[in-house]
């Protein structure tokens, strides 16, 4: 993975640091601080409480837009100074072991069962066989020192906080402690099924510390509390049948190291019916999660600032069974051939064959009366129950299916501005039913599906995120890229921007769908599908925008349903010419689309270099390639050009209009091959009409239609029957 191996080598050697950026432990030895001695920065005292009222309300409507407003201040106080203080003086001593002894108050002992019944710290060390440590003190703040501990239930939890304030978790420095649950059950609370986890409570819960925890959750999850989960130190290893770690309000972690290996989600918060609770947050810590469903789930929020992360989902990318079929040609993609020759049958007023051809099933619903139009009209509008024909959106398919395997998954909003991050999803990487934003981090992502998934909106302005394999890039309603390092490579499109309209025909205009890059990012794309694909409108305005596009004719570099235009930025787009779309002459910066006779070889290095002999442009391709779009701040009208060939000279030019195209724009034209151009014009060719094969049957260019987008319709040539 790159840069990413040296990652895996440090989180390795972490497991013995327990002091992150953020959150930082004590020493441990030394006696147990009152709240007036200790002035750690962003955190509340333990007095001090914070009131869903006080947290970042959202409501209905925000939680439902793409401007959710995080409020990283009011997550920073989430830690109180005793969260991050584990220093202690005991108050008791419990002794496991077949005979169990305490010294001091509090304690109640019944066979294998110690109940902890008042406010205190209580230090436990032994072997306690098919027993239980139960916390019932009502309102009281009781904070047990696991010191060589190891507690085993066979029919309920091994730690069960029934009813208190807070329970602190305490891992004494050198310590190894271990807790086990029963593969089955004797609930306490037969309706409500609790507790149902190796740690429950029904209360806070703090992890804090220096030393070991093992958690083996046999029954179903590891860590589950009805309130709150707090981690500030420690090393907490955890395998569950059910979820790792579940906080039902939230889950925080600003330190320590926590491995788990989880039957269903690794950590969650669970909370639905307050918008301003039901996250996960992070500023810190190891974690390293192998999750057969989601990574790291929220109801709401992921607010992750920094920390190192290694996450598996559902056995990682390589057991997807989703792969590109090249079905994009308004659901005929893999039906032409290389001079993109429609199938047999398809000239006479554009009618597909019937049954659609060759096993290719109609889409759902194909069969209740939707009638495909003779042919495309000037503004492609689809039938009136075209609308059964639409996509499922990716927030309803991945809540209405049986098991959800993401990396990263936040109901609301993913927000990540720090960190290092190695994902590798059955799934998406990163998703949200809202916005994804990314400031900074460095990402590696491996995924069975989408890279990164925002229903709504992607914004990335920072970082550097390296998409290593994919379904789909990245994917969203409005995706707006102004800085950071993007690197993608993608089995179907680079980058979709939609909102999950049905595409008929050649494109279903979108006018809320939006595709922005700008400022000064960095964006590579490898995609076999479309490169960067818009069904809306497109925008490049600033950076550096690199496409590898598909080799396949069905597909291009740039898609774009709407106005799709260049002011700012250098862009180069490399792909089949086939399906090629030029930006629209409306355009501020100059544009040439170069379109070849033959295709060029993976590797072919191309020189765009002004009448001075200095390079303007250059590009090596990684696949092979017949239609190329260049632009650049440095182009400038009426002045003369050269492109070069792995060296070789081949033609020169004139940039005469906005938009200049060279090569064949027709199966007619001329080319441009072994260094001939074969002709060349400039802008949108509205007058354009196709040619028709020795049968009569119109064959699309090679060149590719020029995109129009007056109107945000993908534009089709008239063709008469």
């Amino acid at each position: 993975m790159r840069n990413y191996i040296a990652l895996l080598g440090f989180l390795s050697a972490a497991a013995l640091v327990t002091s992150f950026t953020g959150c930082s432990s004590k020493d441990a030895s030394k006696a147990s601080l009152s709240d007036s001695q200790i002035t750690t920065e962003n955190v509340v005292s333990e007095g001090e409480t914070k009131s869903a009222t006080e947290a970042p309300v959202q409501g209905e409507a925000a939680a439902n837009s793409a401007d959710r407003t995080i409020d990283k201040d009011y997550y920073k106080t989430l830690f109180s100074d005793r969260d991050m203080n584990p220093s202690y003086d005991a108050t008791a001593e419990i002794a496991l072991g077949e005979t169990i002894r305490s010294s001091g108050g509090g304690v109640v002992i019944d066979g294998t069962t110690v109940t902890i019944t008042q406010d205190g710290i209580y230090r436990i060390s032994g072997t306690l066989t098919n027993g239980q440590i139960i916390v019932d003190a009502h309102n009281a703040k009781v904070q047990l020192i696991l010191d060589g501990a190891d507690i085993s239930s066979d029919t309920s939890s091994a730690i069960y906080a029934r009813d208190c304030d807070k329970l602190f978790l305490t891992l004494a420095p050198g310590s190894a402690n271990s807790l086990s649950d029963g593969s089955s059950y004797v609930y306490e609370d037969e309706e409500a099924q609790e507790p149902d986890a190796c740690v429950f409570s029904k209360d806070s819960l703090v992890i804090n510390g220096e030393g070991v925890l093992n958690i083996t959750g046999n029954f179903a999850d590891g860590v589950h509390s009805k309130d709150d989960v707090v981690i500030t130190g420690g090393t907490v290893n955890i395998s569950s049948q059910g979820n790792g770690i579940k906080g039902k309000d939230y889950t925080a972690v600003c330190g320590g190291t926590l491995g788990i290996t989880s039957g269903e989600d690794g950590i969650k918060s669970t909370k639905t019916d307050d918008n301003s609770l039901g996250f996960v947050y992070f500023s810190g810590g190891d974690i390293k999660i192998d999750a057969q469903q989601d990574g790291i789930q929220a109801e709401t929020d992921v607010v992750i600032e920094d920390g190192n992360f290694v996450i598996t989902s559902g056995n990682g990318a390589e057991s997807s069974d989703k792969s590109h079929n090249n079905m994009d040609f308004g659901g005929f993609g893999d039906k032409f051939n290389g001079d993109m020759t429609p199938p047999d049958g398809f000239g006479e007023g554009m009618t597909p064959p019937g049954g659609f051809g060759d096993g290719m099933p109609p889409p759902d619903g194909f069969d209740e009366g939707i009638t495909p139009p003779d042919r495309p009209d000037g503004d492609m509008t689809p039938p009136e129950n075209a609308e059964s024909l639409a996509n499922t959106t990716e927030a309803d398919s991945s809540e209405t299916s049986a098991t959800s395997k993401k990396g990263i998954k936040g109901g609301t909003s993913i927000n990540i501005s720090g960190g290092n991050f190695v994902i590798d999803s059955s799934d998406d990487a990163l998703h949200s039913n809202g916005m994804v934003a990314i400031s900074d981090g460095n990402l590696a992502i491996s995924s069975g599906d989408d890279g990164i998934h925002g229903d709504l909106a992607v914004n990335i302005s920072g970082g550097n995120v390296e998409i290593e394999s994919s379904y789909e890039g990245i994917e969203g309603a409005v995706i707006e890229i102004t800085a950071g390092s993007i690197d993608i490579t993608a089995e179907d499109d680079g980058i979709n921007a939609s909102d999950g309209t049905a595409q008929v025909g050649l494109g279903t205009y979108s006018d809320s769908v939006k595709l922005t890059v700008g400022g000064n990012a960095a964006l590579h794309v490898n995609a076999q599908g479309d490169g960067l694909d818009s069904n809306g409108s497109m925008e490049i305005s600033g950076g550096s925008t690199v496409i590898d596009g598909p080799t396949n004719g069905g597909n291009g570099a740039l898609d774009g349903n709407g106005e799709m235009i260049v002011t700012g930025g250098t862009l180069i787009a490399a792909g089949s010419a086939q399906m090629a779309e030029i930006p629209d002459d409306s355009s501020t910066q100059n544009v040439v689309s170069v379109t070849f006779d033959s295709a060029q070889s993976p590797g072919t290095n191309v020189q765009l270099k002004d009448e001075n002999d200095e390079i303007i442009v250059e590009f090596t391709s990684a696949k092979t390639f017949e239609n190329i779009v260049i632009s650049s701040p440095n182009l400038e009208k009426n002045s003369k050009y050269t492109f070069y060939l792995d060296g070789t000279e081949a033609e020169s030019f004139t940039i005469d209009s906005i938009v200049t195209t060279i090569g064949r724009q027709s199966s007619t034209g001329g080319g441009f091959g072994g260094g001939g151009f074969g002709g060349k014009g400039g802008g949108h060719r509205d007058d354009f009409q196709p040619t028709t094969d020795e049968n009569g049957d119109p064959v699309m260019p090679e060149g590719g239609f020029p995109h129009g987008g007056n109107r945000g319709e993908k534009r089709m040539p008239d063709i008469d029957s």
